[in-house]
């Protein structure tokens, strides 16, 4: 992930469900165009904060293991409320379906009470190594990063783990 679109995991039920948060800062660069004078989160980058929580879930669940997921289709995509500045986004991410190759989930994002978001992802598992010139040694430093920015977003004492 390049950039970040979770700020904080919320609720974490492995295996299962997550529950993260973004808050949208005015000071973020793409409300200047988007849009000019009435300043909201563009629908993709909603999207992509549901890929992200999706794809935190998968990381863990293969133990950092397969350090990545490509998002292979996003289906029945559905947008309702705006995302204006300082709204906080509360992104769920259900995992429905899982296999080898493949996992679906069921994905919402919330402001306030309304609906900003809703789903389903197909995210395609990253098999070792995610690209053709990655080493063992990369593989085994980003898989050490990913480990280090979850436990940043997750904090249980924070959050809160549900039983499995």
């Amino acid at each position: 992930m390049y950039f970040s679109l979770i700020d904080q995991i919320i609720a974490f039920q492995p295996a299962h469900s997550i529950t993260a948060r973004k808050r949208l800062l005015p000071e973020e660069s793409y409300l200047r165009d988007h849009f000019p004078g009435f300043p909201v989160m563009p629908g993709v980058l909603m999207l992509e904060a549901t890929y992200q929580a999706a794809t935190w879930l998968l990381i863990h669940l293969h133990q950092f293991k397969r350090p990545a997921a490509r998002l292979q289709e996003a289906r029945n995509i559905k947008y309702g409320s705006f995302m204006r500045p300082h709204d906080i986004l509360m992104i769920t991410a259900q995992l429905v379906k899982h296999d080898d190759t493949v996992s679906h989930f069921r994905v919402s994002g919330t402001v306030g009470d309304k609906t900003a978001i809703s789903g389903r992802l197909l995210l395609n598992h990253c098999s070792e190594p995610c690209s053709p010139g990655e080493t063992a040694a990369n593989l085994n430093q980003r898989q050490q990063q990913l480990r280090e920015t979850f436990q940043i977003l997750y904090n249980p004492s924070d959050a809160t783990e549900l039983p499995a």
